[in-house]
């Protein structure tokens, strides 16, 4: 994550902050839940407002959660679930190439 730090996709920076304080979530397009936090994750997300932020998490049994994407590691490969009906929640549409190419789209 770190090497994305000033770096620009479609000329919009990039800017990655460890946050300590979940209130601080709300600022973000994006969160990404490391398994340190697997502990807390259900208490994290229902504090997150109705905001179209894409939310992604490394742990087991996160999908179910509710976070919109969980990677998992198999064979030495990163591999990842969506929760389709999360991210349309969240106002977030996710792509039919992106959806092709998760291990499984929970509906």
């Amino acid at each position: 994550m770190d090497k994305l730090q000033n770096k620009s996709v479609d000329k919009r920076h990039i800017s990655v902050a460890r946050i300590g304080n979940p209130r601080k979530l709300a600022g973000c397009q994006v969160i990404l839940f490391s398994k340190s936090v697997s502990g807390s994750l259900s208490s994290l997300l229902i504090n997150l407002p109705n905001q179209s932020i894409l939310t992604l998490a490394d742990s087991p049994n996160a999908i179910s959660h509710v976070t919109m994407i969980n990677m998992n590691l198999v064979n030495e490969k990163i591999v990842f679930e969506i929760n389709l009906a999360s991210a349309r929640k969240s106002g977030l549409d996710i792509s039919s190439k992106l959806l092709q190419l998760a291990t499984k789209v929970h509906q």
